[in-house]
């Protein structure tokens, strides 16, 4: 499809710089000027419509898997995964942990002391990148955490995502017991970093704060093809 626009451009190109050439000894430039816009805006339109018949394609799903790089770890700290390996840079303030994983064998694990934030961030190095769908769930490290404790909070991630160091979109989710699928779109770019945050808010409950963890999976990146 590429291939088609640049050839599309190339011909504007080409029949502008005659038409500008073979005008070039008459008398009326203003003619010659109105043929070379013409050609041109007729070039833009081309390139215009093959864009449009670009479609959002899968082109990567990370499931946090050893192959993938990734090391389970059951320990709570700061990691970095990958660099470069697959095409993106992850820096995780969390764990890639087997602990409540939701798919094979191992997840994002981002676990949450008393009022406290979490972030996880990716730097995907994948052109014309326009959104990711992922899974998410929320999880309670200590399974004594009383069933009025586990209705009283909510953990709630936020997914944020800058466009060429602009902030374009920030959502926010408030995970559930069960895996759901999530997605976020945003302008197609190369040039993204997308952050995932979890926290919780302020509670009120007499219960002492459980550690709890917002765990995530299988998140799928999709591009203009």
């Amino acid at each position: 499809m590429k291939q088609c626009v640049y050839v599309l451009r190339g011909v504007a190109i080409f029949c502008a710089l005659m038409c500008i050439m073979a005008c070039s000894h008459g008398d009326d430039e203003d003619d010659t000027w109105v043929a070379a816009l013409i050609l041109a805006e007729n070039a833009a339109e081309s390139e215009n419509a093959a864009t449009a018949q670009r479609t959002a394609t899968l082109v990567k799903t990370v499931t946090f898997e050893e192959e993938e790089g990734f090391v389970a770890n059951t320990h709570y700290k700061n990691v970095l995964p990958l660099e470069n390996n697959i095409g993106m840079d992850w820096k995780v303030c969390g764990n890639i942990s087997t602990t409540g994983a939701i798919y094979q064998k191992q997840s994002l694990l981002m676990r949450l002391y008393e009022y406290t934030n979490v972030a996880a961030t990716v730097i995907p190095n994948i052109q014309d990148l326009m959104q990711i769908e992922f899974y998410a769930k929320r999880y309670f490290s200590k399974n004594q955490a009383v069933k009025t404790f586990k209705e009283s909070v909510n953990i709630v991630l936020t997914v944020s995502c800058l466009v060429n160091g602009e902030e374009v979109c920030s959502e926010e989710f408030t995970l559930c017991d069960d895996a759901k699928q999530y997605s976020v779109s945003f302008p197609a770019a190369k040039d993204v970093t997308i952050t995932f945050t979890v926290s919780i808010p302020e509670i009120n409950t007499e219960e002492e704060f459980k550690v709890s963890d917002a765990i995530i999976d299988n998140i799928s990146f999709y591009a203009l093809r």
